[in-house]
């Protein structure tokens, strides 16, 4: 079946480019007022009037990029780089940041409370009499270190 796109361009625009709504929002739009084509039909219609895409990777944005390289040597932490990104009129949310930042090799260093409480299990784990026992017989029953 052949639709007649004539005067659906202007209307598909401000529907998908400039409200930002999904394909499916705008294919809803014209299914309630009579006209149905397939969802493929829209895509190859949007890429004839040359729409643009709503895939913009953050990696491809320079002034992201840098801007996030600032706030990694200054030690932000993930939320704040998130709320300072996003205070500064980036449209980014947590996971794109992250995906971002390993993409660089931006990683976080582990906070000094998370290394405690791995200092803390550590001291907890088990000595075994097999250790003590090895100790005992390379530094002579007479060390204090063998118990």
């Amino acid at each position: 079946m052949v639709y007649s796109w004539d005067d659906k361009e202007a209307v598909c625009y401000r529907l998908y480019v400039e409200e930002r709504r999904s394909l499916e929002e705008v294919i809803s739009y014209w299914e309630a007022r009579g006209f149905t084509p397939s969802k493929r039909a829209f895509q190859t219609q949007f890429k004839r009037w040359d729409f643009p895409s709503k895939q913009n990777p953050a990696h491809k944005n320079p002034a992201l990029v840098a801007r996030l390289h600032q706030l990694w040597e200054q030690n932000y932490t993930q939320k704040d780089m998130v709320d300072t990104l996003q205070a500064e009129g980036f449209s980014i949310n947590d996971r794109e940041l992250l995906r971002l930042r390993l993409r660089l090799k931006l990683l976080l260093r582990e906070s000094v409370s998370s290394l405690a409480q791995f200092a803390k299990k550590r001291d907890r784990w088990p000595r075994h009499s097999m250790h003590r026992r090895a100790n005992a017989d390379l530094l002579g029953s007479t060390s204090p270190f063998c118990a």
